[in-house]
């Protein structure tokens, strides 16, 4: 069973080591959404995998956190999910894209 309590989006800037190169330019540092849910049986951590700017991919990390924050999480917090499949499809009922989120 999955029950999430409470659900906190972070974002925060991430300086990083080492520089990457890519057709865009180059990356020195990124924004990254965190996610911290809180259960009966303690905290998990994720890290959401969009970037700033939609050039790899249309989804940002501001689309992530509005599809979160307005649209995903509300339907999840306090409801219990028999596995982490149930919990899946729950998210991706209704909505269309937004993978990253």
């Amino acid at each position: 069973m999955i029950q999430f309590d409470a659900i906190e989006l972070f974002e925060v800037d991430m300086t990083m080591c080492r520089s990457i190169v890519t057709s865009h330019g180059v990356i020195g540092s990124r924004r990254i959404l965190l996610v911290k849910g809180t259960t009966a049986q303690g905290v998990v951590w994720s890290e959401c995998g969009a970037l700033s700017l939609p050039t790899y991919h249309y989804e940002t990390i501001d689309t992530a956190y509005l599809a979160l924050s307005e649209w995903i999480l509300p339907r999840i917090i306090g409801r219990n999910f028999e596995s982490p499949e149930a919990l899946r499809l729950e998210m991706e009922q209704g909505i269309n894209g937004h993978y990253f989120a």
